[in-house]
């Protein structure tokens, strides 16, 4: 159970410390929260405020631990590399917990504002807050959305920020609460975002993020889906559009007649092809051109899938290699006289082998003039 108190004020600040375990929490501020007005009760309230730095040193305290000291808690800047593996990383986030005075709600809000002059999708934040919450109502989710888009009063103001609510259990870790609803609110994120994208124009949407290894090969195999629905006798155009770290891709039907929802499945089962093995096993009997150009691309993606798992196998297995000669190195006595050269290897100059362990040659010297055969062998070996 770790052990919070509150320190003494600053008299210029008007700031307190904020300790935990007996260590000083740096990047936060707590002050007191005075009442309201003058019938509310006189107990003093406390309010922190932290940053990400402060947050790491309260991932193991937990959330009841910390709202017996502090009335409510602000987490600013909070930083997730989930976000931003998914193509968010101009948004930012801040974590509530508690309840301070004059709010309502439940004891955790977790709010995104984002950077608006960076904003270029295609639909709106607010598109983006209503979608959102239209999906939560839909669903029996403990989590509402924040602020209450049923009242138009409050549609506006969703630009300097929106996100989630919910209520928490005091024993939760810190830590586990802000990953938890991060990865719920990152979900309900990108949910309400393919439905905006999928209920625009006759088209099909999908978004991507692929590994920067095969990123390019995926594209690749995505293009040709165009030519793979033309074998199908559906004439479509394909598009893709790459956004941050994700890739937008569209399939347009060029006649209104096709229907959307034969290209949904066939793009469905196009993209399951590469990991079913009993399409590839039935494609390599059938001589068909388009089975060939078809069979072809998988193939080509399949091999830059296993070569870009070499790559990083081989690279781990340089780092491994790395990290162990330095930790041998770290292991020894500094003693600079090993790296010099063996006598063993000093002698070995004077005689190179030409077959290793049967034929090789040593100086020659004839009438004074000593002619360095070994040297010169190992000079013809480099240029051969």
């Amino acid at each position: 159970m770790a052990v919070i108190e509150i320190g003494p004020q600053n008299d210029e600040t008007h700031e307190r410390q904020f300790i935990v375990d007996g260590v000083v929490i740096r990047d936060c501020m707590v002050w007191e929260s005075g009442p309201s007005s003058p019938d509310e009760e006189t107990e003093i309230k406390f309010q922190g405020y932290f940053r990400p730095q402060a947050l790491k040193s309260l991932r193991d305290v937990r959330v009841g631990e910390l709202l017996t000291k502090v009335q409510s808690v602000i987490f600013r800047e909070v930083k997730s590399n989930s976000f931003s593996r998914a193509g968010w990383d101009r948004v930012n986030q801040t974590i509530e917990l508690g309840r301070p005075r004059r709010r309502r709600g439940k004891s955790l809000r977790f709010v995104l504002k984002f950077e608006m002059e960076f904003w270029d999708r295609s639909y709106s934040v607010i598109e983006l807050a209503k979608k959102m919450h239209e999906i939560v109502k839909a669903t029996s989710s403990p989590i509402d959305i924040w602020p209450n888009l049923e009242s138009e009063e409050e549609i506006e103001p969703i630009l300097n920020g929106f996100g989630i609510e919910s209520d928490i259990d005091s024993m939760d870790l810190i830590g586990d609460v802000v990953e938890v609803y991060c990865e719920k609110l990152l979900d309900l994120l990108q949910e309400a975002e393919r439905s905006i994208l999928e209920s625009h124009g006759d088209s099909i949407v999908k978004l991507f993020t692929f590994p920067p290894a095969i990123k390019s090969a995926c594209e690749q195999y995505l293009l040709y889906f165009g030519q793979f629905l033309k074998d199908l006798g559906i004439d479509a155009e394909t598009h893709l559009k790459e956004e941050a770290s994700r890739v937008l891709f569209t399939v347009t039907p060029s006649n209104k007649k096709d229907a959307l929802d034969s290209i949904r499945e066939a793009l469905d089962c196009y993209l399951h092809m590469p990991n079913s093995a009993q399409a590839i096993s039935d494609m390599t009997t059938n001589h068909d051109l388009a089975i060939m150009q078809l069979q072809a691309n998988i193939f080509f993606l399949k091999s830059q899938i296993t070569l870009a798992g070499a790559l990083v196998q081989a690279k781990d297995a340089t780092i491994n290699a790395q990290q162990a000669q330095i930790a041998a190195l770290e292991s020894r006595q500094i003693d600079l006289r090993r790296y010099l050269p063996s006598d063993t290897e000093t002698q070995n100059n004077d005689y190179e082998p030409l077959i290793e362990g049967v034929v090789g040659v040593k100086k020659l010297e004839i009438k004074g003039v000593e002619f360095d055969l070994p040297g010169i062998l190992r000079t013809l070996k480099r240029k051969i």
